[in-house]
């Protein structure tokens, strides 16, 4: 997976967590969502994990972009306001996580989402 997260310290807990889960492999982290569009791209990762309150960051345009350039790629929206998100996105709504349901809610997504991606194939 490709984990796109603004704050170092969050991303770098998130990542040390999901180290723990056998079955779930970060491929690389970024802080910003035109890097997150090119690393993408380059790694074809099953999901992308994107918070959806970074700063500067469109939602709709950048999932768009993810879905054009990476059409197998599943995603998963970390939000504090999902029905926001769900508003500023019209196509390919991606599965949303709020940041209150926890770990185990986003630990299950990137599951599903994995799993929705190679059924795809």
């Amino acid at each position: 997976m490709l984990l796109v997260e603004h704050p170092p310290l969050v991303r770098r807990a998130l990542v040390a967590r999901l180290a723990l889960e056998l079955d779930l492999l970060v491929l690389a982290e970024v802080s910003h969502q035109s890097e997150a569009v090119r690393r993408a791209h380059s790694l074809h990762p099953d999901v992308v994990v994107l918070d959806a309150e970074m700063p500067n960051l469109d939602v709709r345009t950048t999932v768009r972009r993810l879905h054009a350039r990476c059409p197998s790629t599943r995603i998963v929206l970390l939000s504090l306001d999902a029905s926001g998100v769900v508003e500023a996105l019209d196509e390919d709504v991606p599965i949303i996580v709020g940041k209150h349901q926890g770990i185990e809610a986003l630990l299950d997504a990137i599951r599903a989402a994995a799993t929705h991606s190679h059924q795809a194939e």
